[in-house]
C-alpha cells in the first residue's frame, strides 16, 4: 500500500513539473551551408575551450510558456558544431594545441511575435592572441527550438566570417 502511494505521488509530482510550463532546452545547431562563410582550409591544430560558467538563464518569455537554458550547455552545442566545421576544413581540434579559441554563449533569449518566434544568441569569442569579439546570431521561425538552433549556426557563421578570426586560425 505504501509503495502504491509512493508511485502515485511520484507520478503526480512529475506531471506537475511537466505541465508547469518551464522547460530546459539545449539547441542542436544546424550545419553551416557552404555559401554561409568564406572558403578556407588549414592544417593548424586548435583548442576550443568552453569558458562559460554553468548558469541557468530564462531564455523564453516569462509566464506560462517559459524556457530555461544552461548557457554552458549552449556553449557546448556551439563547440560541437564548430569542431565539425573546422575538421571539415582539415583542421585538427585537440586539447593543448597552440591555437586557442575561448567561447561563451553569454546571452540567449527568445520572444514571440505573430506566428513567429525570434531567438537571439550572443557568442563571445577570444583568440589565444587576445582578440575578443561578440557575434550575434538572430533567427526567426514558427518554432522557438528551430529559431534557436539556427541562431547558434548564424553566430558561428558570423565568427567564421570575421577576417581577424580567420587569419588567426589559418596562419
Amino acid at each position: 500500500m505504501l509503495r502504491t502511494a509512493y508511485i502515485v505521488a511520484s507520478v503526480l509530482l512529475i506531471t506537475f513539473f511537466t505541465l508547469s510550463g518551464c522547460t530546459q532546452y539545449v539547441p542542436i545547431a544546424d550545419p553551416i551551408r557552404p555559401w554561409m562563410v568564406p572558403e578556407f582550409k588549414s592544417n593548424q591544430a586548435i583548442t576550443l575551450e568552453n569558458v562559460q560558467k554553468s548558469k541557468k538563464a530564462v531564455i523564453g518569455p516569462r509566464g506560462d510558456n517559459k524556457a530555461m537554458g544552461d548557457l554552458y550547455n549552449w556553449t557546448d552545442a556551439v563547440i560541437k558544431m564548430l569542431k565539425t566545421e573546422l575538421e571539415n576544413r582539415n583542421m585538427k581540434v585537440s586539447v593543448g594545441a597552440e591555437k586557442l579559441l575561448r567561447l561563451s554563449v553569454h546571452r540567449a533569449y527568445t520572444s514571440r511575435g505573430f506566428y513567429v518566434a525570434v531567438c537571439v544568441v550572443d557568442l563571445k569569442v577570444e583568440t589565444g592572441n587576445g582578440y575578443t569579439n561578440v557575434f550575434k546570431g538572430n533567427n526567426k521561425s514558427p518554432s522557438r527550438t528551430r529559431a534557436c538552433n539556427f541562431a547558434i549556426t548564424k553566430a558561428v557563421e558570423a565568427m567564421l566570417s570575421d577576417k581577424t578570426i580567420l587569419a588567426y586560425i589559418t596562419q
